[in-house]
């Protein structure tokens, strides 16, 4: 071809470039316009996925704000997580306090099965024990969710390890995400969502999305329980507080008057309600009965079995001419009602005007302590008696006894509770009967109210800064 034909050529040649041009620069615009409506898609996609998620802790925060109970809750957490994630159903386990176990709070009705079937093919059986039963944390895909501590997806549950078992039967079919829930390090639960099983049913994208809610759902519920156990401690102390005031009222508010005799009582808790009791009577025979008790135990069933103690006294009291008598129908009444591993200690005395004659009965209590002006010495005025709500009655009317003494004028009787002697420091050695027995060795021409508070003080003294580990009880009578 000669140049003159490659020069009529040219044109061609430049028209087919440009062709080629324009087809490439349509293709480019038309990569770029797709490129640049996936970007938007995604962009909205995005933007409606962070909106969902904004709805859900909104609707989180209303739940706690207006309805405040637990399953409100687990509801509100699992549907919405379903709605952010666009899931077919959801469920929601917690770990039991203190145990491996794994408890269903909240199943939706399109979940997906999660756990093995049982052995019955029962299809009403199987469905209610699916979602009824309890789940061990080391076991399943519930489990190894929490093994791995971390949120994961996987596109067929029946396909997954944990179900690969020949011991393990799984009928059903479906996608899921599952995340542990861990609230202040600690894993409180699992949470998990499903949907129809297929190649990449939950996203990347997805699985970001619920595990990032899956975060906030831990923080709702963990929170939840502790703003809900410190409104149930608010409660007790508001309990514990009306139930210590109902007991103070039980108390006697002033000692009584009684010619010949002068008394003083004192009483405080080792908790909030006291196991201990002291009280004066009247009698059938007209003598001032003083009682001085002690629950075993400490606490609120302590104090409940005390105030019946206290109201079967009163009923009593007025009936029976000695302390043995009363203290006899009293065990009596009380043995049906009070627990096997209860009972009550006590000694009840009879207050004679006058003549100084005091009656007294034991049931199972500390020694009285008798201190004898005249000859300045001590003696311990035990009689024999069982403790009340340990025998039905016939071998406690056997075992127990009247004892009479007659206390001359500065003579004092004292009685007391185990919270005195058994009372320690921080070396955990006890006050001892020893040391009280000398307090009252060495002070005994002192007041009853001087004697007692004197007591008190250096059984305070002793145990310093160790907490109170029994109630106390302290009542001194003085012959005038």
């Amino acid at each position: 071809m000669d140049f003159q034909n490659y020069i009529n050529l040219i044109p061609y040649l430049l028209l087919g470039a440009c062709v080629v041009g324009i087809i490439v620069s349509i293709r480019k615009i038309k990569t770029a316009r797709r490129k640049l409506v996936d970007s938007e898609n995604n962009r909205t996609e995005q933007v409606q996925g962070e909106k969902r998620i904004l709805d859900f802790l909104h609707h989180l925060g209303v739940s706690i704000y207006q309805d405040n109970t637990h399953q409100k809750l687990y509801e509100v957490i699992v549907d919405g997580v379903c709605e952010v994630t666009k899931a077919k159903g959801g469920a929601l386990y917690l770990l039991d306090e203190g145990s491996d176990v794994l408890r269903p709070v909240y199943i939706t009705k399109g979940c997906a099965q999660l756990v093995p079937n049982p052995i019955t093919q029962d299809p009403d059986k199987v469905k209610t024990k699916l979602r009824m039963d309890k789940v061990n944390k080391h076991e399943g895909i519930l489990g190894h969710a929490l093994s791995i501590n971390s949120a994961f997806a996987t596109d067929s549950l029946k396909a997954h390890p944990t179900f690969l078992d020949q011991m393990v039967h799984y009928s059903g079919e479906g996608a899921a995400m599952i995340a542990p829930l861990i609230h202040a390090d600690k894993q409180i639960g699992v949470l998990a969502v499903t949907k129809d099983e297929g190649k990449n049913a939950f996203s990347r994208d997805a699985l970001y999305t619920f595990t990032q809610v899956a975060e906030q759902s831990s923080f709702a519920i963990g929170n939840f329980d502790a703003h809900d156990q410190a409104a149930e401690k608010k409660r007790m102390e508001e309990e514990l507080e009306n139930a210590q005031e109902v007991q103070r009222v039980l108390l006697p508010k002033e000692a009584p008057k009684v010619s010949g005799f002068k008394f003083y009582g004192y009483n405080v808790a080792a908790k909030r309600v006291s196991g201990d009791y002291y009280d004066y009577t009247e009698t059938a025979d007209d003598s001032t009965g003083v009682i001085i008790a002690d629950v075993s135990g400490k606490g609120v069933p302590a104090g409940l079995i005390m105030a019946t103690f206290r109201s079967a006294l009163k009923a009593i009291s007025t009936n029976f001419r000695n302390p043995a008598e009363s203290l006899c129908k009293l065990n009596r009444m009380i043995y049906p009602d009070i627990r096997d591993d209860m009972f009550i200690s006590a000694i009840y005395a009879h207050f004679h005007d006058e003549s100084g004659k005091v009656t007294l009965a034991r049931a199972g209590h500390n020694p009285a302590y008798y201190y004898s002006a005249d000859k300045k010495e001590i003696h311990l005025i035990k009689p024999p008696g069982l403790a009340v709500g340990i025998d039905s009655g016939d071998v406690f009317d056997t075992i127990i006894k009247d004892h009479e003494i007659t206390m001359q004028p500065s003579d004092k009787l004292l009685l007391y509770t185990d919270g005195i002697i058994e009372a320690h420091n921080a070396e955990k050695e006890e006050f001892s009967s020893a040391r009280l027995a000398d307090i009252i060795q060495d002070n005994g021409m002192l007041s009853a109210k001087e004697l007692g508070k004197l007591i008190l003080s250096k059984v305070e003294t002793f145990v310093e800064d160790a907490p109170q580990s029994d109630d106390i009880t302290l009542v001194v009578i003085e012959r005038k």
